[in-house]
């Protein structure tokens, strides 16, 4: 099988006609489902890809801490998703992701990115809640 470029996967992922692309560079493509308004990332790094979205900033959080042990506990009820904290402009950013083959088929990519999605509002309802109780 061939590993996709950014051109080709996002040609691949716009031909369900659900989903908006931009290639960002040669290696990422950014992707809006039509029905939503969150942004995906999927990122080509060498055999493998990761499709990825911003969950919250850390500034966000009232427990930062508890909201580390809900994500980790999360992980083992999600189907394809798991989750990192990455530095990004001096802030915590949670994040969302799922990797999978660079050459497995578009199909499979366009199920990561329905996967994650779907998995993204639940999280959100968690962290929501979590951060209620965590603020009284």
């Amino acid at each position: 099988m061939t590993i996709w470029t950014a051109d080709s996967l996002a040609k691949a992922i716009e031909g369900f006609g659900a989903f908006t692309t931009t290639v960002v560079t040669d290696t990422s493509i950014s992707v809006v489902a039509k029905d939503q308004d969150v942004p995906f990332v999927v990122a080509i790094k060498g055999n493998y890809m990761s499709v990825e979205a911003k969950l919250f900033d850390d500034s966000e959080l009232s427990n930062p801490a508890h909201i580390q042990e809900l994500l980790l506990k999360a992980t083992d009820l999600l189907e394809l998703s798991s989750f990192t904290v990455r530095e990004v402009d001096g802030a915590k950013v949670y994040f969302i992701l799922g990797k999978l083959s660079a050459s497995t088929s578009v199909e499979n990519v366009k199920l990561e990115i329905e996967t994650i999605a779907e998995e993204l509002s639940e999280v959100i309802a968690m962290v929501i809640k979590q951060n209620e109780i965590d603020s009284k």
